[in-house]
């Protein structure tokens, strides 16, 4: 299951930004929802928020990490629902899509613009996704073991 969701982000963010790609000029914007949501080239070379730009080989780095200790450790992750196998999903997905443009693109194509966010993608919006249901996870086991006490 984890594999499944994982491949399917990894599909939709490289299919979406192929297309982007293809059809806008970098630094282009198409209104689709005028001053709402528009559609916006950027070739990001750096993180979230557009940190650390030009630092592609450390963020490669820090991604090979982040699977190796996925890996590793995905036993202790809680699997016992379907959305915890998807939150892990999402974050893998996420984290391939924004990896393999980083190696093959030396950036990473961003064009999700809601005008009042910095630009974004599919595989940002299923890392961010996948941290959420981690969180709530967590607050979920805090709020278990507090009514137990």
């Amino acid at each position: 299951m984890v594999l499944f969701w994982a491949l399917i982000i990894f599909l939709m963010d490289q299919g979406s930004k192929f297309l982007v790609d293809k059809n806008l000029e970098v630094f282009t914007s198409r209104p689709i929802i005028e001053n709402f949501f528009h559609i916006t080239l950027l070739y990001n070379t750096g993180g979230a928020f557009g940190l650390f730009p030009g630092r592609t080989l450390i963020l490669i780095g820090f991604t090979v990490v982040l699977f190796l200790l996925i890996f590793k450790y995905r036993h202790l992750f809680p699997q016992k629902a379907w959305w915890h196998k998807a939150a892990l999903g999402l974050l893998v997905g996420g984290a391939a899509g924004n990896f393999f443009d980083r190696i093959f693109r030396g950036h990473v194509i961003d064009f999700l613009d809601f005008q009042i966010w910095p630009v974004f993608n599919i595989a940002d919006s299923a890392i961010t996704g996948a941290i959420f249901l981690l969180f709530f996870q967590v607050f979920l086991d805090w709020r278990a073991e507090s009514n137990e006490r």
